[in-house]
């Protein structure tokens, strides 16, 4: 099997080219699929050795009391902040190798429970304690999941920030599921917050990682984000699931045909800088978490080299900020 150039990355083929596009892989042949290995010469560079992950409480505006795992990185002010969103009835637990694999590149990770799920099952309301559970949520809760949830959890990053400690210009969400319509819609708002004349209001996240995305869930859909031009226009995008389940399949090529107008394949001379969507179809049924740690696929491996090239690389500014964050 010959190796094409990132720009037909839509195949086991162009997949090899996506690897030798992040510049840091080496390509290893497995069972006719490209797959990668670390870059001798990052061993070389000898990176920080990265500090022990801490559980953090986060408090939403409307009083639900939320458990995220922080996986601090390794270079400063320029630390890639990278957060993953877990799948209905799932938790953070389930992504900690994805988390320390990526923590061990210098990015920065946090991983929370979203509301009614892991650890984050109590909301307080004055005197009242009321307990939240995943078999209960509605498509209320998800926009909640989506205003105060992620609220909570960038207002965590924001002071990150300002210690020095990360670039939350830098921001990439990873979705998984249920958390892929949490983590587009949420960049959409994100992206719609009022400007500022001084300082940088929102427009943080800049990569958007969908794995096994759902299309809706529980009455609340990925329309508002997939429609969005000003949002498919600025983010880079991958989409990843198991090609083997039918429905997830259908999932993924649905959302793929609706961003592709946005995101065109750019010539053969420009595709490493200029290419914003990638869609990684995995020869699995499996899907969520079960997908993202079976150490076969790789999957971890193709998230990394996707934040390398879409994140790592450009210039996105770091700036201390100064301004009322919601």
């Amino acid at each position: 099997m010959t190796q094409q150039k990132i720009g037909k990355f839509r195949s086991s083929v162009g997949f090899r080219g996506f690897w030798r596009a992040a510049g840091v892989m080496l390509l290893i042949g497995l069972g006719g699929w490209g797959y990668a290995a670390e870059d001798p010469k990052d061993a070389k560079n000898g990176a920080e050795e990265p500090p022990e992950p801490i559980v953090v409480p986060l408090e939403t505006r409307d009083g639900v009391h939320l458990k995220a795992t922080y996986y601090a990185g390794t270079k400063g002010n320029k630390t890639v902040p990278i957060v993953i969103l877990h799948q209905w009835k799932g938790n953070r637990g389930e992504y900690k190798d994805l988390a320390l694999a990526l923590q061990k590149k210098g990015h920065a990770v946090l991983v929370p429970d979203l509301r009614g799920h892991g650890e984050s099952t109590v909301q307080v309301r004055g005197r009242q304690k009321i307990e939240l559970s995943s078999a209960r949520i509605s498509k209320n809760d998800l926009q909640l999941m989506i205003r105060e949830d992620m609220e909570a959890v960038r207002d965590f990053l924001f002071e990150r920030n300002n210690e020095d400690e990360l670039n939350l210009n830098k921001l990439g969400l990873i979705g998984v599921e249920m958390g892929s319509v949490v983590a587009a819609n949420w960049a959409w708002y994100d992206w719609n917050r009022d400007p500022l004349t001084t300082y940088q209001n929102g427009r943080d996240v800049k990569a958007l990682m969908l794995v096994s995305p759902d299309w809706s869930i529980r009455g609340q859909s990925l329309a508002p984000a997939i429609d969005n031009a000003k949002l498919q226009e600025k983010l880079s995008i991958l989409l990843m699931a198991g090609a083997k389940d039918k429905k997830a399949l259908e999932a993924l090529e649905k959302i793929e045909s609706k961003l592709a107008r946005y995101h065109p394949e750019p010539s053969k001379e420009e595709v490493a800088e200029k290419k914003t969507l990638y869609v990684v179809k995995l020869p699995t049924s499996l899907q969520s978490a079960k997908l993202v740690n079976q150490a076969e696929l790789k999957a971890d491996q193709i998230i990394s080299a996707f934040i390398d090239l879409r994140l790592v690389k450009p210039t996105f500014a770091w700036s201390l900020r100064d301004v009322p964050r919601r």
